[in-house]
């Protein structure tokens, strides 16, 4: 496959342990991230990990198995992919990967959509939206 030897000729995986404190630095570097969970737990069927909120504050649009909330996000916001498979294979993850690599203004779109994401979830936000639901009680 003609794909493949693209990546070969330009590794970009880093699997080595990254301090917490250079992860900003580090997550600059990266145009995509993904997150595989095994979704038989219940768990994590519907977790949301650190890694993927990591990834959108940092404007990186993320692709995902099929894990409930994290599709039901990524479906509202439209800042990643989620591959409908419960045990997607590393083939399946490339495919994404690849996909995203040929279309830049999807990368782009899906990170810019990444930041919104954050903003529009942020503490502050629902700091208010808590506020008014306890207004709304008292009355």
């Amino acid at each position: 496959m003609k794909e493949r030897n693209l990546i070969s000729q330009h590794p970009s995986i880093n699997c080595k342990w990254i301090d917490y404190h250079n992860l900003p630095t580090e997550l600059n570097k990266v145009h995509v991230g993904y997150i595989y969970f095994d979704t038989s737990n219940a768990n994590r069927k519907y977790a949301m990990p650190n890694k993927f909120f990591s990834y959108l504050n940092n404007g990186i649009p993320v692709v995902v198995n099929q894990s409930i909330d994290m599709k039901r996000f990524i479906e509202k916001y439209q800042c990643g992919i989620v591959i409908d498979k419960v045990n997607p294979t590393a083939e399946d993850y490339y495919n994404q990967f690849y996909r995203l690599y040929q279309n830049r203004k999807l990368l782009s779109q899906m990170g810019q959509n990444a930041r919104k994401a954050m903003k529009d979830i942020c503490w502050e936000k629902m700091e208010e939206r808590l506020s008014e639901i306890y207004k709304s009680l008292q009355t």
